[in-house]
């Protein structure tokens, strides 16, 4: 199955997971004692050596993989929370606004108060 078919988180957990791979000869007749050769020859020289490494790798890829989800997760949720105070911000926005319309509103009520006022005083004074 390609990655394409496959979740790629799954296909990350399947591909950091090591195994150790059977040797493969594509010799003619000899083939399956060439793989027999080989397959003794790792056992004796290299197969205990190498499976540790193959554990530790795996163990870190794992890990790896981990705190990897870990921060996605601590991404979506300050993505979510983000979000929430962006929604918080614009609706005190929009309120602020509401009120600076009135505030303007009675400003422009006073400004005429103020000058009608005015204009009655200066009636009275010439009188």
């Amino acid at each position: 199955m390609t990655v394409k078919q496959q979740d790629p988180k799954q296909w990350l957990k399947e591909q950091g997971n090591l195994r150790e791979q059977p040797f493969q000869s594509m010799i003619p007749v000899l083939g399956p004692f060439v793989v027999w050769f080989r397959t003794m020859w790792n056992n004796v020289a290299a197969k205990w050596y190498v499976r540790p490494l193959i554990q530790q790798q795996s163990e870190f890829n794992s890990l790896v993989l981990q705190r990897q989800e870990e921060l996605e997760d601590q991404i979506y949720n300050q993505v979510i929370e983000q979000d929430r105070d962006q929604t918080h911000l614009m609706r005190v926005t929009s309120e602020l606004a509401v009120n600076l319309g009135h505030l303007n509103r009675m400003l422009q009520d006073l400004d005429m108060r103020l000058a009608r006022l005015e204009k009655l005083n200066d009636v009275e004074a010439k009188e």
